[in-house]
């Protein structure tokens, strides 16, 4: 019997000298092609899992590393439970307090609101009270929110910045939900030229004035950043994403220049989204 090697050095292709098929090396490959594909379609679908759950990126590497470790028996689990981390990495937390998101300007905007279809997502939902969790926000805004004014309404009326933390503080945010609620403070902020005679009268409808709707993007963006996985929906938003967020805060800072006491604040959202050191 000739060793191994040797065999396998005469016996490459898939054709045996004799005419007949090379069922050994035909099999093998079909089972590296197997296993190949198993491989990837775990990776994949724990890349999918993972993104939702992960704290920071080594948390969803590490996942992603276990992606093909097979389901444990329950005779086994017993063996495996363990106490929760307690030192698991938490997300920047923002330095301004709840109270003062609570007592911020904006509770005055809503009253002052007064824009043609308030009336149409007002019958579509109840009171804001009712919101008790994320998963109760995020099916309640997919209900009621398809236009970019029904956006802005249910950002003012139906749910504050600081209930939206209260919500997500210890809960993971869906990074798309995190992106459509920043698409909509960049939308009140990018405006050509052309536009900008429409966007005066929409301001007027929204907001009582300018500062007023500065301040609503301020409140927003200050909250995004004490929810629960921001750090790594950051590290995963794409390049146009980044641009629309490093706009928005470019623009705050323009919009409330003419008040110094807004300059740390604004400070901090670069540091937050990470635009810039902490010194």
């Amino acid at each position: 019997t000739k060793p191994l090697s040797s065999r396998k050095s005469l016996h490459l292709s898939a054709v045996l000298p004799d005419g007949s098929l090379n069922v050994e090396l035909l099999t093998a490959e079909i089972q590296t092609d197997l296993l190949n594909d198993t491989k990837y379609i775990a990776e994949d679908g724990m890349k999918k899992r993972a993104v939702q759950i992960s704290k920071n990126y080594d948390e969803f590497k590490a996942f992603v590393a276990c992606s093909q470790i097979k389901p444990i028996k329950g005779s086994e689990l017993s063996q495996l439970i363990r106490p929760p981390d307690a030192g698991a990495p938490s997300v920047v937390r923002s330095q301004f307090s709840m109270t003062q998101l609570q007592n911020s300007n904006n509770n005055g905007i809503a009253d002052r609101l007064n824009y043609k279809h308030k009336n149409s997502i007002t019958k579509k939902r109840s009171s804001m009270k009712h919101l008790k969790s994320s998963s109760q926000l995020e099916k309640d805004w997919r209900q009621c929110c398809q236009t970019f004014q029904e956006k802005t309404i249910y950002m003012q009326k139906r749910i504050t910045p600081a209930k939206f933390v209260s919500l997500y503080e210890s809960t993971s945010l869906d990074p798309s939900f995190m992106s459509a609620l920043i698409a909509v403070l960049y939308d009140h902020v990018d405006v050509s030229t052309e536009e900008k005679q429409q966007q005066d009268a929409e301001v007027a409808y929204f907001f009582s004035n300018s500062t007023d709707r500065s301040k609503f993007i301020l409140q927003w963006m200050e909250a995004l950043p004490n929810c629960g996985r921001f750090e790594l929906n950051i590290s995963f938003m794409d390049k146009k994403e980044k641009q629309s967020v490093k706009h928005i805060i470019h623009w705050l800072g323009d919009a409330l220049s003419s008040d110094t006491s807004y300059a740390d604040r604004i400070s901090w959202l670069q540091t937050a989204y990470g635009f810039k050191k902490i010194d």
